[in-house]
This record gives C-alpha cells, structure tokens and sequence, in this order.
C-alpha cells in the first residue's frame, strides 16, 4: 500500500478538493501499482521557516524506487503540485521510502504474507 504524505505551508482554504484524488492517480500510475491502494494525506497549514509556499513529502512503497524511477516519480507529483497550489518545484522535497514488505502491517500481519 504505497503512501504519499505531502506537509505543507499552505493554507488548508486553498487546497483544491479534488488534489488529494489527482496526487492519487498521478502517483499511482507512476508506481504502476492500483490506484485503489494509493493513500494519499495533505497536512496543511504546516509552521515552515520560509516565506514562500513550500511542501515537504515522503513516499513509502514496497519496490519501484531506484534513482530512475524516483526521477519519474518527482516530476509527475512535482508538477501536479505546481499546477494545483502555485508551489515551485525547487521548494519542495520528497524522501523515497523503499519499505521492505515484512516491515509493514497489514490486515493483522504483515505485508509479506500477501506478496
């Protein structure tokens, strides 16, 4: 179940309503995985020590994180980003979490156990 978590300085009135199901298909499509297991959370209004609109990510997935696909993934959730909240791509970041699926919970055991 991959998961993008997207922190950010602004304000939660002007998050589009539709974003966090774009981030989704976006996202998805990019990991080549289901969107029905892409979770998406936006957590604005977030205290930076920026003045400018900024966004902070993690994206944690089980595979398709190399430094190929990690160049894919930043562009496409990256203009998503900028397209919908104004925020430049050189003030945002991502942290790519490749999480090994024994390391995961999930439906009272672990990932694993489902691959």
């Amino acid at each position: 179940m991959p998961i993008l978590k997207i922190e950010t300085n602004v304000p939660a009135s002007k998050i589009p309503k539709n974003l966090i199901h774009d981030l989704s298909r976006v996202a998805s499509q990019s990991l080549q995985k289901p969107e029905a297991h892409m979770m998406v959370q936006i957590v604005p209004d977030q205290n930076i020590n920026c003045d400018e609109t900024y966004a902070y990510m993690t994206f944690i997935s089980f595979g398709k994180f190399s430094v190929e696909e990690n160049k894919a993934h930043s562009k496409v959730i990256m203009e998503e980003l900028t397209n919908q909240l104004g925020i430049a791509n050189t003030r945002m970041i991502i942290r790519f979490v490749d999480l090994p699926a024994a390391d995961c919970g999930y439906g009272g055991t672990t990932l694993l156990t489902f691959l």
